[in-house]
């Protein structure tokens, strides 16, 4: 896993910090959100004293003008980035022999009227010479709603949670 050497330290007191803090830490994120034309939308997340724009859109076969991602492609994305930086976290914190950390997320979507998922699925490959039992912790520690996890090529966790 490549890391800035600097910051590992850093990552390591945020993760001390916050299980020191059990129940007792808030925060708020703040995205807004605009219509710019047809069903092409601008956001803008504004998170760490930075902001950040992207478009979200349909394609053009669901009348949009497929300028970006599609809202469920955000979601998607954000999830996976949001567990998957969770396991980065606490894969520096604990110091894991970790050489790779990568991410697949599939959600399988009802297409009918109210349209919603069926369920989220979260991939996840790690590389490296880390124990299976320390997967199987760095998972419980993450809080995953479906994760399977290759460990170098091999299929050694299947563990689905209720959020």
């Amino acid at each position: 896993m490549k890391t800035v050497p600097e910051l590992v330290e850093v990552t390591r007191k945020v993760i001390a910090q916050r299980a020191g803090a059990q129940g007792q830490g808030q925060g708020t994120l703040r995205a807004d959100v605009q219509h710019r034309q047809q069903k092409t939308l601008e956001a803008t997340v504004k998170a760490g004293g930075g902001e950040f724009t992207f478009l979200i859109d349909e394609p053009r076969a669901r009348g949009g003008l497929g300028e970006g991602a599609n809202p469920l492609g955000y979601f998607l994305a954000g999830a996976g980035g949001c567990l998957l930086m969770q396991y980065v976290s606490l894969a520096i914190a604990q110091d894991l022999p970790i050489q790779t950390l990568s991410m697949i997320v599939r959600a399988h979507i009802l297409r009918q009227v109210p349209c919603h998922f069926q369920d989220i699925v979260y991939d996840i490959f790690i590389v490296g010479s880390v124990s299976q039992e320390q997967v199987e912790q760095l998972a419980e520690e993450a809080i995953p709603v479906e994760t399977i996890i290759h460990l170098n090529g091999k299929i050694v966790l299947n563990r689905k949670k209720a959020p």
